[in-house]
């Protein structure tokens, strides 16, 4: 291990949770400053490297091993396949009112249950369809089972829109949505979807 690149890896896995340096040592339990670049050379010039300790406990918080920090350390840059155990995408929900919303994503953020296909919305703007407030983080599963009263996230494709609300039931062909928000009952064409879920977990 270089230098260089052991401090690389701390700020890779800082920018895949979607953290800065200091956010992701706060969120280990760390003084917030322990990777400041300021700290990265003493004040004799000598270099300090990040404590043992120090990694053991971020790759800890974000739920990955050692080993797959040490791949962090690949000089190509390449974190996906990292990613792609323990990460999800987020959308903002302002992109769902564009084309092509599969390359509006901001970040990523670490979820434990994680399922394939699993992805974030955060909401930032106000929203009459949303029950949620703003700058809530919605988890999203489309592969989990939905049962009446289940909170769902749907995005219509043909009216650039999305709905937040109660599972009430579906047919082949639609399917109805309470919006609590309102207190009114949404029909859905199941055509229409472009992308839905089960919202399996709210930061709000």
């Amino acid at each position: 291990m270089k230098y260089n690149e052991v401090w690389e890896a701390v700020d890779k896995l800082a920018k895949i949770n979607g953290l800065t340096p200091s956010g992701l040592a706060k969120k280990a339990g760390l003084d917030p400053t322990v990777f400041n670049k300021s700290k990265r050379v003493r004040p004799d010039g000598k270099k300090r490297w990040p404590s043992l300790d120090s990694i053991n406990k971020i790759t800890s918080v974000c739920n990955i091993s050692f080993e797959d920090f040490y791949h962090l350390l690949d000089e190509t840059g390449e974190t996906e396949g990292i990613r792609g155990q323990f990460m999800i995408p987020v959308f903002n929900l302002s992109s769902f009112d564009d084309d092509n919303i599969e390359e509006k994503k901001t970040s990523y953020i670490n979820f434990p249950d994680l399922d394939s296909d699993m992805f974030a919305v955060l909401v930032d703007k106000k929203d009459e369809n949303s029950l949620y407030s703003n700058k809530s983080v919605l988890i999203i599963s489309p592969q989990a089972k939905i049962k009446k009263g289940n909170k769902v996230f749907i995005a219509i494709k043909s009216e650039e829109k999305t709905i937040i609300g109660e599972f009430i039931n579906r047919t082949v062909d639609e399917m109805k949505i309470l919006n609590a928000a309102k207190n009114s009952k949404i029909t859905v064409k199941i055509d229409d979807i472009e992308k839905m879920g089960r919202i399996m977990w709210v930061s709000q």
